[in-house]
């Protein structure tokens, strides 16, 4: 009975030695010497500071405090020691820099899980409440965090949970991979430039929003899915990538793509989420092509960058133009044929050291940052395996739908290509072979070699639409005023230039057919030795389904009234009517 009431009372002292300080067997909370002369080093409850010789002037009194954990820090993270308060009599700084070394302990992780999933860094604040923070070694071993500091206050060690970040990552990008993102207001709108019509189709990896701009064709693309995209035009222009959601990460991304010359370099842009890409062509392509690829550098940058936004960061876009760009330029080569544990390493590594020389991070960002750039094994495997879950679509070719444009208004119709012989009316005016493509009423005959044709369009006019020919249907009724000379080099003689009237219906909704002989005016009898004086078209006008001109002698002076039926030098109203492809006049 005595043996087992001394076992109980043994085991009782045991354990309550074993647990009388979580901080060591000294279990001391105070420590107060002098500093100044020699290494000094003060030891209270595990946590160790070790003063430098020359620290403060010899003899000068010290202080090192035990406290409760402050549990109070930055979104993010957790605390992961007690405090460590540390100072000089008569509020003096240390002219050296001086170790501390705190013991962690973060609830619910055992020394290998904080060494592998946590990132973890030194955070000390005076007395006016101001914050800094401080890389340093976490020792596995003794469970140990060791940083170097230059001034005096209180002390404690921050964790960040890796895999908490990530997975807030993971689930932001990996939510839109494959679903599609809201489209813009303006997809599904075609674009006219000249006579060419552009649409583009709904497609799986961008939308596509066509604009006309000064005569030349605009193309802006913006993301449909969360995947990152290089994307690339036929015909070759410059591309340009613009931030349209202002966050660090889209604008980190965009300005480091751009930096390490993976955009905006030529005809590639950079298809992000929060960003659009920009493609202005010259005049109006025959046709417009898109290539999206892509590009695992891409993706690993929106992650990190992601990461980057995650805790806080402030704006990284003017990571444009930093040297240690350099470095990750060399880093991403290795990232170019595929993903791996060691390629990601490099690169994450490259990217966080990078991202801590920018000077408007704030200290917090930066030393989360520093630590980051260690690319522990976490970091490491969790985005090469989010890499890994992504598949499918990795290429896509998207062409614009080209097409001349619809004819639906006068202007229309004053840009439209003309049919061949629309300046020939069998008996006068100008022959050619090939049609007149207007430009504002204006236009020139051209050859196949591309020689002028001897024919123009100087001036034209829609006279309306109607019926002219009673088969039920619409057609257009045009005035044109034609020569057989450059618009520019006209004209020389009265019949130089020919108004003439002509009818089109309209095909397939854009090409002008011509359904009947073109109207140049008539001519007046009997006329001389040569036959009846010819007449041109001075003014012509529908009233209903009936051309009604005015026309005059082109040279009266050669004639006499009796051989024209009445003053050569007076205008001769008539009236055309169309029937069978015909045309009947109210008078010779």
């Amino acid at each position: 009975m005595r043996l087992r009431v001394l076992l109980i009372v043994l085991l009782a002292a045991v354990l309550s030695l074993s647990s009388c300080s979580l901080f060591g067997s000294s279990g001391k909370t105070t420590w107060r010497g002098t500093v100044g002369q020699g290494e000094v080093r003060a030891e209270v409850g595990g946590a160790t500071v070790v003063f430098p010789d020359g620290v403060a002037p010899a003899g000068t009194k010290a202080s090192v405090e035990l406290k409760p954990r402050d549990d109070s820090s930055p979104e993010h993270t957790v605390s992961a020691s007690d405090v460590v308060e540390v100072s000089l009599d008569g509020g003096l700084q240390p002219t050296a820099p001086v170790t501390i070394s705190i013991p962690v302990d973060v609830v619910g992780a055992d020394k290998a899980t904080v060494a592998e999933e946590y990132l973890l860094f030194g955070s000390s604040q005076g007395g006016d409440a101001e914050e800094s923070f401080f890389t340093g070694s976490f020792d596995t071993a003794s469970g140990t965090y060791s940083m170097t500091v230059d001034h005096f206050s209180r002390f404690m060690v921050l964790g960040v949970d890796i895999g908490e970040v990530l997975a807030e990552v993971r689930t932001g990008i990996m939510q839109g991979i494959g679903l599609e993102l809201p489209a813009p207001e303006c997809v599904g709108a075609p674009a006219t430039v000249g006579r060419t019509s552009y649409e583009a189709g709904s497609e799986q990896g961008a939308y596509f929003c066509l604009d006309e701009d000064r005569g030349s064709l605009v193309v802006t693309v913006y993301p449909a899915v969360a995947m990152p995209y290089l994307i690339t035009s036929t015909p070759p222009t410059d591309a340009r990538t613009a931030v349209d959601e202002i966050s660090p990460a889209t604008a980190g991304v965009v300005a480091m793509a751009r930096a390490l010359g993976l955009i905006d370099t030529g005809r590639e842009g950079g298809l992000f989420p929060g960003s659009t890409v920009t493609y202005r062509f010259d005049g109006a392509p025959q046709s417009v092509q898109f290539d999206l690829d892509q590009y695992p550098v891409l993706l690993l940058m929106v992650i990190l960058a992601k990461t980057l936004d995650v805790i806080g960061v402030a704006s990284i876009d003017e990571l444009d133009g930093l040297a240690c760009l350099a470095d990750l330029a060399d880093s991403n080569s290795a990232l170019a044929d595929g993903i791996d544990g060691q390629s990601v390493g490099a690169f994450s590594k490259s990217f966080f050291s990078c991202a801590a020389t920018f000077g408007d991070l704030t200290p917090f960002g930066k030393v989360v940052i520093a630590a980051i750039g260690t690319a522990p094994a976490l970091l490491v495997s969790s985005v090469v395996g989010l890499v890994n879950e992504v598949s499918g679509n990795s290429h896509q070719r998207f062409e614009l739908d080209v097409a001349p444009a619809p004819l639906r208004t006068d202007q229309d119709f004053l840009n439209a290509e003309l049919p061949a012989g629309v300046c020939w009316a069998g008996d006068r005016g100008w022959k050619h072979a090939h049609g007149i493509q207007l430009n504002g009423g204006t236009g020139i005959a051209l050859a196949s070699d591309g020689s002028f044709e001897n024919a123009s369009v100087i001036r034209s006019s829609v006279l309306g639409r109607v019926d002219i020919d009673g088969d039920g249907n619409d057609e257009v009724v045009m005035s044109l005023l034609c020569s057989g000379s450059l618009p520019e080099t006209c004209c020389a003689g009265r019949s130089s230039t020919m108004i003439t009237v002509a009818v089109f219906t309209v095909e397939g909704g854009h090409t002008l057919k011509q359904i009947a002989p073109s109207l140049m005016g008539g001519s007046s009898g009997p006329g001389d030795r040569y036959g009846p004086a010819a007449r041109k078209i001075t003014s012509a006008e529908l009233n209903g389904s009936t051309v009604v001109t005015s026309e005059s002698i082109i040279y009266p002076e050669q004639y006499t009234s009796d051989q024209v039926g009445g003053s050569p030098s007076a205008p001769v109203v008539v009236e055309y009517q169309l029937a069978g492809g015909s045309w009947t006049a109210s008078r010779p």
